[in-house]
């Protein structure tokens, strides 16, 4: 027994060694990333868990500037988990430079050294980091060279469920630098706080994280680091999350602006407060206590106090009242409220694609079975099980409920569709093909199209034309099939085009034309050009628009040679549309 622990012991020891080798191996490499990134860019800010490829979020970007590439070396270090700490704070203080030029704000360059934390679970932060933007009296240089140490911070706040940004983009035009290579303090506050990560206490944060956030994303990120490092703790949290009470958020925005702030007298307050809650259930005393104090981070966001003349203002005053509050009232205070809007639950279940929990998935069929008619948690719960690919069956089931030969469609049930839609599973699969060859209803075909995978069958596409043809000639509904059409059937497009151009006899058709050649597969630029005499009216513009102005527009966006505005005059419209169509004239066109 004793030989076959050391056998274990020296297994575990071996491949710790061999994770932290290859960290060190993938470290070297970071000076070889050229393209910018969550956490390290001059033109956008935003979040991202990089073993997840569809978790980027952007916060703020600059107009014109880079978007996001997903860095194959870091996502690789961001995978490993805690065993990629050791080496990450060794190397915090790297100051090797990455293949970028050094980034510069269009109006200032500033060093705040932003520390991010979670406001509920540990309430001081290291002296004399996260400062105000312009609150540092230190000459800084004016641009800022990234290095390897600044996407180790990157890589260690990914695991760690931190907002670590090295560089990012603030408006408007200022770009904020917390480098831990440049700046020494923040560079030992991460090594202080980080050194000697455990597992079990990574998984302790983790769940801090979710159980107690200081704010919804902060939740959602926990989630998704759980499921990818540590499956087997998410499910259970994600249960006792799904099992809180809930609260309509606009039925109790709607009590709190309209008549509890109205009223002055105490008496009054109460006696509101006491019917409001009887009527409506113990969940809407959280979710007015909540509403309150969201409008105390309000007036702290925008420096106003309980004395202003704001009616958020009262918030202060209420929560002392009513809920036996500690003045001063502070949101940093806020106790944990164990009940959630609505639309907060309907959110997180949306998101929860990720784990591959069982129980997970039982709990989001029992609640869309509770309350199959709630219109935002139902959809919500199908969106999830789609995308979990489980529950294949029960979803076709779903789609067999909803009567695809009536023209007049159910909100909810269209609902439906779009959540079942994104399900690749075979089964969902064929009753989308048969759902997009048989209905007339438009609505129904295009998100039934929209969700196939396979290329569209021919059957489809006749039935697309059909729909069409049956359309009223100024129907929203036209735009939309042609849409389908130019991004699902691309290969038929503009043989249907050419078509749709010699057969349709409607100015708003054409119209509705030119609007999806601008989408998707290239154009076709003789049938836009046939388009440049045809000087009938189109309704639905706020300027006056012939079909010739639509056509112009167009063909000035895709050739980029001749520039054409809607909100000229028409001589000077007529003038440019005379020199497209000398360029339509032209073979190398």
């Amino acid at each position: 027994m004793s030989r076959l622990i050391v056998i274990v012991l020296f297994l575990v020891i071996t491949e710790t060694c061999a994770a932290r080798e290859n960290v060190e191996s993938l470290i070297d490499k970071l000076v070889e990333i050229s393209k910018p990134g969550y956490g390290y860019s001059s033109s956008f800010s935003g979040t991202e868990f990089l073993p997840y490829a569809d978790t980027g979020q952007e916060s703020t970007f600059l107009l014109g500037g880079f978007k996001p590439v997903r860095s194959e070396t870091l996502r690789q270090i961001v995978e490993q988990g805690v065993d990629a700490v050791p080496a990450l704070i060794k190397h915090m203080g790297d100051d090797r430079k990455i293949n970028m030029t050094a980034t510069q704000g269009i109006s200032v360059t500033v060093f705040t050294d932003q520390y991010d934390f979670n406001s509920r679970t540990r309430k001081e932060i290291p002296q004399g980091v996260s400062r105000d933007l312009f609150d540092d009296d230190k000459d800084h240089p004016d641009r800022h060279s990234l290095t390897v140490g600044d996407l180790c911070f990157v890589a260690l706040g990914q695991i760690v469920n931190r907002r670590y940004a090295a560089v990012r983009y603030v408006p408007s035009g200022i770009v904020d630098v917390s480098s831990p290579t440049y700046s020494k303090r923040l560079r030992e506050a991460v090594i202080q706080d980080w050194k000697g990560l455990t597992r079990k206490q990574h998984i302790q944060l983790l769940v801090q994280d979710f159980e107690k956030p200081d704010d919804g994303r902060r939740m959602y990120d926990a989630y998704l680091r759980l499921s990818y490092y540590y499956p087997e703790v998410v499910g259970g949290l994600v249960i006792k999350y799904l099992e809180q009470p809930t609260y309509d958020a606009d039925k109790v925005s709607s009590f709190v602006d309209e008549k509890l702030y109205k009223v002055k007298e105490y008496n009054q307050r109460q006696k509101l407060l006491a019917d409001f809650i009887r009527a409506n259930g113990k969940p809407y005393e959280i979710g007015i206590m909540r509403h309150l104090y969201s409008d105390v981070a309000y007036l702290q966001e925008i420096n106003r106090g309980s004395d202003s003349d704001f009616p958020e203002a009262k918030s202060h005053e209420l929560l002392v009242q009513l809920f036996d509050r500690m003045p001063p009232v502070r949101f940093a205070d806020r106790p944990l409220m164990p009940a959630v809007s609505v639309g907060e639950r309907a959110s997180f279940i949306r998101s929860l694609t990720y784990d591959k929990n069982k129980q997970v998935s039982e709990a989001l069929h029992r609640i869309f079975l509770a309350d199959p008619k709630e219109k935002a948690i139902a959809p919500a719960c199908l969106l999830a099980l789609a995308k979990r690919g489980d529950y294949t069956n029960f979803l076709v089931d779903q789609l067999n409920n909803i009567d695809f030969t009536k023209l007049e469609n159910s909100e909810l049930q269209l609902e439906y569709l779009k959540s079942i839609s994104v399900s690749r599973a075979k089964g969902v699969q064929d009753r989308l093909q048969e759902i997009a060859r048989t209905t007339a209803n438009p609505d129904y075909f295009r998100v039934a199209v929209f969700g196939l995978v396979q290329p569209v069958p021919p059957p489809i596409f006749r039935n697309a034309k059909i729909i069409l043809a049956s359309l009223p000639e100024k129907s929203n509904h036209v735009g939309n099939i042609l849409y389908v059409i130019n991004m699902k059937i691309p290969h038929r497009s503009k043989e249907f085009f050419k078509e749709f151009r010699e057969t349709t006899k409607s100015a708003q058709r054409l119209g509705r034309l030119c609007d999806i050649m601008n989408y998707g597969s290239p154009i076709d630029i003789d049938l836009i050009c046939s388009l440049l005499d045809d000087q009938r009216q189109i309704e639905g513009y706020e300027s006056p628009m012939r079909v010739c102005d639509r056509a112009a527009d167009v063909l000035s966006y895709k050739i980029d040679k001749i520039w054409f505005d809607t909100e000229w005059s028409f001589k000077r419209r007529d003038e440019a549309i005379m020199e497209l169509k000398k360029y339509c004239a032209t073979p190398e066109k």
